[in-house]
């Protein structure tokens, strides 16, 4: 476990644990390191809830809890991480909705974004193409539910790959998303999209229409 003791010391800039084994839970102290930079706890077996109080954390820029065993909801004070550019979340046991917060201006550094791999429901919020700089976007392998949201003229573009692929979404992939593709004029840069726009064996409507995924699953 991460001693108690750790939290005190409110210099530390950059934490990496990752690749160990390490059990027991993030304390919620941890909003006490105002000056870290670096979060690396990653394959490790840790378990409880996300802290919110990583939301004290403005000048965190890379925060890494994939590969443990969390639960609970993502911390809507996520939305106040003003310096976040890496943010990884996936392969966890993560339930509860998306807060918009994670899309919102505020976030106008984040690049990559995982939550792949978890048991989040709910629908994709309708503010998600806010999110000026991101180029990553993993939710795949969720709960998800409704269809993907319209994006406004000029959000997403620096989007490269977006997988959306086993959940519950449904309906139709709106235009919006498909001129960003990197293959249309004028186009954005996305040339990896994933979704559920696989017939069914057995034959019938997909699960999602999408004249422009990449790649349709099941």
């Amino acid at each position: 476990t991460i001693p108690e003791e750790f939290y005190s010391n409110l210099e530390l800039e950059e934490v990496i644990f990752k690749n160990n084994s390490l059990s027991g839970t993030v304390s919620e102290l941890v909003g006490d390191l105002t000056k870290l930079s670096t979060f690396w706890a990653s394959f490790n077996e840790l378990s409880g809830s996300i802290p919110t109080t990583f939301g004290n954390c403005l000048n965190l820029e890379e925060l890494e809890l994939q590969n443990n065993r969390l639960e609970g909801p993502i911390p809507e004070a996520f939305g106040n991480l003003e310096s976040i550019e890496f943010l990884s979340m996936e392969q966890n046991g993560l339930t509860g909705t998306i807060p918009g917060g994670l899309f919102g201006i505020n976030l106008n550094a984040l690049r990559i974004l995982y939550l792949n791999n978890n048991q989040l429901n709910g629908p994709v919020p309708e503010n998600w193409g806010q999110s000026q700089r991101l180029k990553d976007l993993w939710m795949n392998d969720n709960v998800l539910t409704g269809t993907l949201p319209i994006i406004a003229e000029g959000e997403f573009l620096f989007l490269e790959e977006l997988l959306v692929n086993n959940n519950d979404l449904t309906g139709e992939v709106d235009d919006s998303i498909c001129l960003i593709r990197n293959d249309t004029v004028p186009g954005g840069n996305l040339g990896v999209f994933h979704s559920d726009c696989q017939p069914p064996p057995g034959g019938g409507v997909p699960q999602i229409i999408c004249s422009c995924c990449t790649a349709c699953f099941v």
